[in-house]
């Protein structure tokens, strides 16, 4: 069995929060795993735009032009993992990345792309139905410091590409999260409080409902109006922390009018009730 990547490190790991534009960047020498955890915006790679909503990921193509671009008021936090796929055994492991040309690094012979298994330009995808690849990229990102050994790094480089490559194959080799449930997404995200249902989502979609319903399930691990209701108290969640609103406004300008409703959906979601969570976040 041929292993991919057998020679593979992880030079740099980090999150990072965004208010404005960072970039453009490039050409970037790493093949990089992206994903977005709070916020939305997009990123636009070798002229491309790539949306960013939590939960997606993206593996990005070694020497591309990178810009991210953040949209609406909360902070856009990303992860990131950068790979080199072939790193020359006899060369020092440097922990840093060449972002463009003229950082010293850039072109070195002991630094080199390598082919990955079914793609050719950005594979993309959702986190929530992969938890072993979601725990290996956050552990990567959050344990990162320059002292790591190349032990360490090679470890860390062999345990995601493992990891990506089952996602792969869960996903059909391939498969990815259609634009059409993109843009529903993207949609909810933005205006949680807005009018929704399964018969909306079709027609807006061009899906029949059990392929919508099928979908969601697969790269989200929950239904449509699932989807809708957790983005409603996250909404909730932002507005309790940061206004001075009531919480049954709250509940209502998130899109839940009931108060007793609100508080329930809220309490089973967050473990605690609107009241105990805004008096925990402001301690």
């Amino acid at each position: 069995m041929n292993i991919v990547w057998p020679h593979a490190a992880v030079l740099h790991a980090n999150y990072a929060s965004l208010t404005e534009q960072l970039g453009p960047h490039g050409p970037v020498e790493s093949r990089m795993l992206l994903w977005c955890k709070r916020g939305h915006g997009y990123a636009v790679v070798n002229d491309k735009k790539y949306a960013l909503t939590e939960g997606l990921f993206y593996f990005l193509p070694w020497r591309r032009t990178i810009t991210y671009v953040p949209e609406g008021r909360r902070p856009l936090l990303l992860g990131g993992v950068h790979i080199i796929p072939d790193h020359a055994h006899n060369a020092p492991l440097v922990l840093e990345i060449a972002h463009d040309r003229r950082h010293r690094l850039f072109g070195v012979s002991s630094r080199v792309d390598a082919v990955f298994p079914g793609v050719d330009n950005v594979f993309f995808g959702t986190l929530v139905p992969h938890p072993a690849f979601t725990h290996a990229i956050e552990y990567t990102a959050s344990c990162w410091r320059r002292d790591l050994d190349a032990v360490h790094v090679r470890s860390l480089a062999r345990i995601i590409v493992r990891e990506l490559l089952q996602v792969m194959r869960n996903t059909g080799g391939g498969e990815v999260l259609p634009k059409a449930i993109m843009s529903i997404c993207e949609q909810v995200k933005r205006d949680p409080a807005g009018d929704y249902s399964v018969d909306g989502f079709c027609e807006t979609s061009g899906m029949s409902r059990s392929t919508l319903c099928r979908l969601f399930k697969k790269h989200y691990g929950m239904s449509p109006m699932e989807f809708v209701i957790r983005e409603r108290i996250e909404r909730a969640a932002v507005l309790l922390t940061t206004t001075s609103l009531p919480i049954a406004d709250a509940g209502e300008e998130s899109g839940i009018a009931d108060q007793y409703y609100f508080s329930k959906l809220f309490k089973r979601m967050k473990g605690m009730t609107p009241r105990a969570y805004r008096e925990t976040m402001h301690m």
